[in-house]
């Protein structure tokens, strides 16, 4: 109460300076864990890139550690991976490209939600490419690496390998 009173009765230029430092030291807490958060993603990915096309500590990080939720957000990906690799061969052989980028797009946000980081990075890529309307030369090299890498997560899943028990 003491500390509130302070604050209320405070001239306008000490009002200021107190402002200053809260928003200064809010600026700088939101920068490090940032920072921190950032370093952190980049450190997983690369170690879960070298062991699986699935990384299940990544998986479960993404499901609040509920390995439950994790496995259904998983399978569920992998049925829609069959038809959306039809979708996306399809509109490739169509010259739909406003398609391919929309059947890549959606491949990419629901990747968000699992660990797959291989497969999250092509169709990040690939639609990246797409949406910038970059050289259409290097569509097809670009998409056969997101085929690739979901036929990769669906034998890694069809395998069980990837999942680690307590």
């Amino acid at each position: 109460m003491r500390q509130h009173n302070q604050i209320f009765h405070s001239t306008s230029e000490e009002k200021c300076l107190q402002l200053t430092y809260l928003l200064r030291a809010i600026n700088a807490l939101a920068c490090t864990a940032t920072h921190e958060k950032e370093s952190e993603q980049r450190i997983m990915t690369n170690t879960e890139i070298k062991q699986s096309h699935i990384a299940w500590e990544q998986s479960l990080k993404l499901a609040a550690n509920n390995s439950t939720l994790a496995e259904d957000l998983l399978r569920m990906f992998v049925e829609e991976l069959g038809p959306t690799r039809d979708a996306l061969q399809a509109n490739f052989q169509a010259n739909d490209w406003d398609m391919l980028c929309k059947s890549t797009h959606k491949i990419h946000g629901a990747s968000c939600y699992c660990g797959v980081p291989l497969l999250k990075n092509a169709a990040e890529s690939l639609e990246h490419h797409l949406k910038s309307n970059q050289n259409e030369q290097e569509v097809p090299a670009l998409l056969t690496t997101l085929l690739e890498e979901i036929q990769a997560v669906e034998e890694a899943y069809a395998t069980g390998n990837f999942k680690i028990h307590d």
